[in-house]
This record gives structure tokens, sequence and C-alpha cells, in this order.
């Protein structure tokens, strides 16, 4: 697909979109957002290296981080170059060669279909956890590290091909990513949205059963511990999967309805741009990270402190945590009619 949409049809045109304060606000946000999102992304990992996840959960962390990463330096330095374009060139001398793009739109295509997959992986992580509960935490990092190069691979696999016409265009374009709207199309995305819909699904039956177990007391402390974990990480996990939910299905609503409108150029660049939500998503979902992780350490640094401020020493401390749980199961107990053995908690008089 190399469509030039009316925008780069004459030189004045190009030259008056390029120029008009409201295409160069939106462009020089997006520029502020991708450079945000890469601070915000190394902040995390940072935070992050005190927090636990499983090996393979961290791993897919890694791929997530690493995609947003991709995305925001290619989009960013794209639009920056976009933006300074009026500054250096005048008229006709703005656009450049769609082959030029062809690297820039493919990543963003391969990131695009990275965020969906990276999605689903993660409740499918936690599927396993939960299907091998009370041995999943031996396991190492292998299977989080195959799954994220297959991810890798799969994303490049569909957006190499797709742009591959952009290799040897001859056409020029005035901007990389809005020249072409719907470098994902509407089609593409509504897959997207499918893959989101498993993944929620997905999620809300995990997050049942695993409450479920926990009320059924019938496991080990290993167990339990799993149990506790699974539920941690689908709940840190659900806000982003939503954001990202709310994200494509306003960038597919826009890939319908935008070109439908009948626009002068400048309005419609506008609104092309509006409808990419895009770079505020990758903004919003490392910075949500971002607190999570720090609010995570917090609690963990918090917890620390409590123990080692602690005057109780080891031994009391777990005979203490020994008879509180034996309290709560004879409280939990149902009442036997009769007499009972050594263990019936008389009537209070």
């Amino acid at each position: 697909m190399n469509t030039v949409t009316p925008s780069s049809s004459n030189c004045q045109t190009i030259d008056h979109i390029a120029r008009d304060s409201t295409v160069i606000l939106i462009e020089l946000s997006e520029v502020i957002l991708a450079f945000l999102t890469v601070g915000c992304v190394i902040v995390s990992r940072a935070y992050q290296a005190t927090v636990y996840f499983h090996s393979n959960l961290k791993n897919l962390i890694r791929f997530y981080h690493f995609s947003l990463i991709a995305f925001s330096l290619t989009s960013g330095f794209t639009q920056l170059f976009h933006l300074v374009s009026p500054i250096l060139f005048e008229g006709c001398d703005i656009p450049v060669a769609v082959c030029a793009c062809a690297i820039p739109r493919i990543i963003i295509s391969a990131v695009n279909m990275m965020y969906a997959l990276l999605m689903l992986a993660i409740p499918l992580e936690r599927t396993f956890a939960t299907w091998t509960v009370g041995a999943y935490e031996n396991r190492d990092g292998t299977l989080g590290v195959i799954c994220g190069y297959f991810i890798v691979l799969i994303s490049l696999a569909f957006a190499i091909p797709y742009n591959s016409d952009d290799f040897f265009s001859k056409k020029s374009t005035s901007n990389c990513i809005y020249d072409r709207f719907g470098i994902v199309t509407g089609a593409t995305v509504t897959t997207f949205l499918i893959l989101d819909g498993a993944s929620l699904f997905l999620i809300f039956a995990l997050l049942a059963y695993n409450r479920y177990k926990l009320t059924r007391k019938t496991y080990s402390l290993s167990i339990e511990f799993q149990l506790h974990q699974n539920i941690r990480v689908l709940n840190l996990f659900l806000p982003n999967l939503l954001l990202h939910t709310v994200a494509y299905l306003w960038y597919t609503l826009g890939n319908y309805y935008v070109p439908s409108f009948n626009l002068d150029p400048l309005k419609h660049r506008i609104l092309v741009m509006l409808a990419n939500c895009l770079p505020l998503y990758t903004f919003l979902a490392s910075l949500r990270w971002l607190f999570v992780v720090r609010g995570e350490r917090h609690r963990r640094r918090t917890c620390c402190e409590r123990v080692a401020t602690s005057r109780t020493n080891e031994k009391d401390l777990y005979f203490q945590s020994l008879q509180d749980q034996w309290s709560r199961q004879i409280v939990r107990a149902p009442a036997r009619s009769g007499g009972g053995g050594i263990f019936s908690v008389g009537k209070a008089v």
C-alpha cells in the first residue's frame, strides 16, 4: 500500500499543512510523549529490579518494555524530523521518499502486533502457573524468553510483507506516518481487539479460579503463595490491558470513519493525527507501570522495616503466627452437636 492522501497533492498544500499551528502542536506533543515514555520505562526498570516477579514474567515484561521503547524512539524521531522539515525546507522540498519511510513503518507495524500478543502472553503465562501450581516457582525463565522471541518473529513476519512495497516505491510523502493512515489497517486492529477480548476473558477467569482455590484451604503454603502471586500479577496487568483495549478501539474507529469524511486536506490531516492515540497509549502505559513498581517497592520496604524494627524475637514471632492461624481455624470450624474431643471449644458462660 502506497496510497498518498490529498495532503501531498501539490506543493502549496504540503507547505500549508506542514506549517499549520495545530499540526505542529500535535507533532510536538507526540515527540514529547515519545521521550517521556522512554524515560518512564528506564526509571521503572530501575525500580523493578527490587520487585519480585517470576523469571518468565520478568522476561515478558522486558519484551513489553522493549516494544514501548522501540515504538517511542521510532515515532519520536520520525515526528521530530517532520517537525523541523518546514524550518529547513519549503514547498516540494518538504516531502521525503517513501522508501525512506519503510523502516519506521515496519517497526511501528511490528510493535503494534507485539503489544497485542504480549497482552495475551502474560495471562497465558499465569494460566501455565495456575496449571502447574506448587511447582511453577522452581522453574527458570526459559519459557518467557522463548515466548518473547517468538512474538518478535511473528510481528516481523507480519510487518515486513505488509510494508514491503515501500522499499521499491518511487513516490514521495510529506509524513511517513500520517500520509498513509492505517500503517496498521482497521481490519488488523480489529483482530488485535479480538485478542484483547480473549485476554480480558482469560484474566477474569483466572482471577475467579484462583480466588475460589484460596477459599478451599486444601493446599500447602507454597501453593498458597503461588495462588496469591497469580492474583497479584493479574490485578497489576488488568489496567494496562484495559488501557490497550480502549486505545485500539479508538484507533479502529478512526481507521473506519475518518477516511469517509469529505474534508479539505488540512482538516483531514488533523483528524487523522487525533485518531492516532498510540503515542498517548505508550506514555500512559509506561507511566502507569512506573507507579505500579514504585508502589510495590515501597510496600516491600515498609514490610521489611516493620520486621527489622520489631523487638519480638524470631521464635516468638513464629509461634505467634501459628497461634493466630490456629485461632482462625477454630473460629471457622463448624459447630458440632454433642460433647466433642480435646479440640472442642466450650460454650461461653
